[in-house]
């Protein structure tokens, strides 16, 4: 009987300081943060960068990087190289809108 007691207990220790962990930063926001700190990058580049900050595999990655282009949190970007006439995807952080002032709005209105 007291071994089913202790055996309970150890459960339960473990069970709560699993519970205790710190949650991590999801995949879709490690690669996000990585494309704003560094630039556009390529997958092969943007891998070399996730694979140490805990992404687990590449194909994985690379399906998180199409996840965030639909929903235009990232831009991809196709660069021609004229002269070796070959193409590079780059994956980017979006382009930022300019803001339209209130003063060019007011003027339109008022006309």
């Amino acid at each position: 009987m007291f071994a089913t007691r202790a055996c309970l207990l150890a459960a339960k220790a473990a069970k709560a300081s699993a519970k205790a962990t710190s949650y991590e930063l999801p995949p879709s926001k490690v690669v996000e943060n990585l494309l704003l700190e560094h630039g556009p990058q390529t997958v092969s580049e943007c891998w070399k960068l996730a694979e140490p900050a805990g992404i687990k595999s590449k194909i994985r990655m690379k399906a998180v990087l199409m996840w965030l282009v639909e929903r235009r949190r990232i831009r991809q970007i196709c660069h021609f190289d004229k002269e070796t006439k070959k193409k590079e995807f780059l994956y980017g952080p979006p382009k930022k809108c300019p803001k339209e002032s209130s003063e060019g709005d007011d003027a339109k209105d008022s006309h």
